[in-house]
């Protein structure tokens, strides 16, 4: 399927990086990112 590699960074990670920009569309997300990484530690 051409192989191509793709890297991508842990939720944690985003939402540090996202939350240090302190950019008004990163603001909008930061809820969504929060919640993702607590439904994942909640195993679901």
């Amino acid at each position: 399927m051409g192989g191509a590699t793709v890297l991508v960074a842990p939720l944690p990670a985003i939402l540090r990086m996202k939350r240090s920009a302190n950019r008004p569309k990163d603001q909008k997300v930061l809820a969504l990112i929060e919640a993702a990484i607590e439904k994942g530690r909640a195993g679901g």
